[in-house]
This record gives C-alpha cells, structure tokens and sequence, in this order.
C-alpha cells in the first residue's frame, strides 16, 4: 500500500503576462510537460469561456492530459488571476512547476500547496 501521487495546486494573483492568450496558454501547457517529465496522450485542450452572465469573468481554461493524470489552468485576466494543478502519480519536481508557472504568467503574488492523493493506494507488487 502506497500514496498514489502529488497534487500541486496554484493560485496566481497579479499575473502580468499570458492569461489572455490561448494559443500561448496551449504552447505552455503542451511544453510543461516535456519540462517535468510526463507524457503527453492528446495535446492540450484550450477553451475559451465567454461568460455571459458575468462578463468581466472570462477566461481561458486549459488541459493537457498525461499518461500521469493531467495539468490545468483556468485564467480570470480582467482580475488578474489564475488557478493551475499538477497532478499526477508519478513523481515530479514540484519547485520546477512552480517556477515554470511563475516565469510564464508572472505573478506579483503566488499561493500553493502540494497534497499527496491516494493514501493507501493499492500499486501492483508483480
């Protein structure tokens, strides 16, 4: 019995840089991977969300998905934010993600967390 991984979690406040920007955001998602050693299975998936109800709430969402579980990021660039995750059950360097995030969107303020997931996960002994 085993954990099954780590989850790093993200809230981007005061970011500068990229959040308007899906193509940019697809590019970053689709390069972090190779950065932190995962493996793609589709490449990244971009939305863009208009938010009617609430205008100044738009944003860009984005997943890649990983052999590993998945990345994504969810921007607000009328406030400024945004919320990113890394989860997966292999292991990776978190402070690189981290720095990765940073140095892309450029926050003045940066929160975050790792949680291990699957506590008592069963892994394969063969």
């Amino acid at each position: 019995m085993d954990d099954y991984g780590l989850h790093l979690m993200l809230d981007l406040s005061g970011c500068r840089s990229n959040l308007n920007e899906p193509m940019q955001i697809k590019k970053f998602l689709e390069e972090i991977v190779d950065k932190i050693e995962m493996t793609p299975i589709m490449p990244a998936q971009i939305y863009l969300y208009p938010s009617h109800a609430k205008p100044e709430e738009w944003g860009v969402s984005g997943l890649q998905m990983i052999a590993e579980s998945h990345i994504s990021v969810h921007t607000y660039p009328e406030n400024g934010w945004l919320f990113g995750d890394v989860f997966s059950c292999k292991s990776f360097d978190t402070e690189r993600a981290l720095l990765l995030f940073t140095k892309f969107f450029e926050p003045s303020h940066t929160k975050w967390w790792i949680q291990t997931r699957g506590e008592g996960f069963p892994r394969s002994t063969t």
